[in-house]
């Protein structure tokens, strides 16, 4: 009788899933307005079965899952790496790291052809794509000491494999970062075009302005990086010395002081130039995008007035700020997914090893922490 009743239960959440997805899709009414309680109940409806049957096939057949077998976490517990940890915080990690690149910028583009490209990206590509190499790579890598991917092919195939893998995953990053960038262009194209008359001169941040340019700035890694090789091309050797040498100067005064102290002592960021520009702006950090200030003025008399310990608000274009912030937060997430630290660092001490320092991204891509300070 209960083996029945559970059979039911499956047949009327299929029965709901299919009468949804074909709503969603047109076959049943295609003159109807979309209701998004369809969109849901589709996905919802979708994710329940194939967590239930295929997710349950691929544990049980294809990886042979053993709930016997101890994780690292628990054989190289040493309280910093290895942890052992709450199996629903786990999962919310899990969930946070996944939320990267692909089902972020996905969507967002499929969306130009309409809904149902984005929601059958979202329903089927979960399922068949994204969900099941998230769970072997997971899979993989608990079973190998939680090894990163990179780690994992070289043991596994050999030291060749393993480099090539590492050149891959780098590769995916600089892909990723770019679509993530051209996503924001486009926003900010956009917001430029659809903005109120009168308001397309809201942002005062621009090229030449340099008032904010005295606060301690977090970078992902990679982004670090592309101003490494930025400088590395549009540098000469002597320069190159000479900013190297700046750098260090500007780390010894600014590596114990917090935000509110190196703005009161005024120590600006080493890429600005004699006349006050930033000399890396096409490759500015993320965050950097993020000062989006509406009035020069304002943000001059703010950043004065932090020197005497008042906190005077900036007025702000919340919609870029947000799209920046959104965009560093969702990078940072996506390197995490790939095995790799996403962690912020502060922009003085990331140039500070790539350009005093060989084989740091060598050394960041085989699993790494970015360094502190």
């Amino acid at each position: 009788m209960k083996r029945a009743f559970t059979k039911l239960i499956w047949l009327l959440i299929s029965i709901a899933g299919a009468v949804s997805i074909a709503i969603v899709t047109g076959i049943f009414n295609p003159a109807e307005k979309v209701n998004a309680l369809w969109l849901i109940t589709a996905a919802g409806c979708f994710y329940v079965i194939t967590y239930r049957f295929y997710a349950s096939f691929l544990a049980a057949k294809v990886l042979s899952l053993d709930p016997g077998i101890q994780t690292p976490a628990h054989i190289l517990k040493d309280g910093v790496d290895y942890h052992p940890t709450n199996r629903w915080v786990l999962f919310g990690h899990h969930f946070a790291a996944i939320a990267g690149a692909g089902p972020l910028v996905g969507p967002v583009l499929a969306a130009q052809f309409g809904y149902l490209p984005g929601t059958l990206w979202l329903i089927i590509g979960v399922v068949l794509g994204g969900a099941v190499q998230d769970f072997v790579i997971l899979f993989a890598s608990m079973r190998r000491d939680g090894k990163s991917l990179g780690q994992m092919v070289r043991e596994e195939v050999g030291p060749f494999a393993g480099l090539l893998a590492l050149v891959s995953i780098i590769a995916l990053m600089v892909i990723l970062i770019a679509g993530l960038a051209l996503v924001v262009v486009a926003a900010e194209e956009a917001l430029a075009i659809h903005a109120p008359p009168g308001s397309r001169d809201r942002i005062a941040c621009a090229e030449g302005c340099g008032t904010c340019c005295v606060v301690n700035v977090a970078v992902l890694y990679p982004e670090a990086v592309a101003i490494a090789e930025y400088l590395r091309r549009t540098r000469s050797a002597a320069e190159l010395e000479t900013l190297t040498e700046r750098l260090e100067e500007l780390y010894r005064q600014v590596v114990w002081l917090d935000d509110d102290e190196r703005v009161m002592l005024r120590r600006p960021c080493v890429f600005l130039d004699e006349a006050g520009n930033c000399s890396v702006y096409p490759v500015r950090p993320l965050l950097c995008r993020s000062m989006t200030s509406t009035s020069a003025e304002g943000c001059r008399q703010a950043i004065a007035s932090q020197a005497f310990g008042e906190n005077t608000p900036i007025l702000v274009n919340l919609f870029q700020k947000d799209l920046m912030d959104e965009a560093f937060k969702a990078s940072g997430r996506a390197l995490s997914a790939l095995g790799l630290d996403g962690r912020g660092v502060k922009l003085t001490v990331a140039m500070r090893q790539l350009l005093s320092e060989s084989g740091a991204v060598e050394a960041y891509l085989a699993g790494g922490a970015v360094p502190s300070g």
